[in-house]
């Protein structure tokens, strides 16, 4: 319901760069009210309300907002298995919070914990997961946007793992003569 953001002309929907800035990349601007928005996890953005047009297009109250940077991740495990990391950059949505569950079948899945909030992204310490077998690692956020927060999204991940275990050595009597 506003007409300008961060100081900048900007009608009923936009957004900021991690330093508070208007993102101008960003051309989301509506004629009427927006009620629901939701990132997708390729970074577009899905708008509802009841506006006809979005980002200057002809749009009856539904869109979808492009963006021309990607939404990246990367995922990593400690080689001891003690630790993992869910990082994310680029357009993605923001989480709220992020869970994670360990499979060895890939169906059924075991919870870990949630993760800690870390700079971009999400971590999870005091783990024992398995070396020298596979398995698999499911991770689930969840988002907030919208008027008064009324959209929700669930995104999930699911990443194949296998820990090598460390080499073993084998050492032999010397016997000498």
């Amino acid at each position: 319901m506003f007409s300008t953001l961060a100081g900048e002309a900007c009608n009923r929907i936009g957004r900021l760069t991690p330093d508070g800035v208007l993102d101008f990349d960003f051309n989301g601007g509506t004629d009427d009210y927006v009620y629901s928005v939701a990132q997708q996890p390729d970074g577009k953005t899905l708008v509802g309300g009841i506006f006809s047009t979005l980002g200057g297009v002809s749009r009856q109250t539904v869109g979808r907002v492009s963006n021309p940077q990607a939404a990246l991740q990367f995922f990593s495990v400690a080689e001891d298995g003690t630790k993992l990391e869910w990082l994310r950059s680029g357009s993605g949505p923001e989480f709220v919070h992020a869970a994670f569950e360990l499979s060895t079948d890939g169906i059924s899945f075991t919870p870990l914990g949630f993760g800690e909030r870390i700079t971009g992204g999400w971590e999870l310490n005091g783990l024992s997961l398995p070396i020298g077998q596979n398995f698999f690692i499911r991770g689930r956020a969840y988002s907030i946007s919208g008027l008064g927060s009324g959209s929700h999204s669930l995104y999930e991940a699911v990443w194949h793992i296998y820990l090598s275990p460390p080499p073993l050595y084998l050492y032999l009597p010397m016997i000498l003569k």
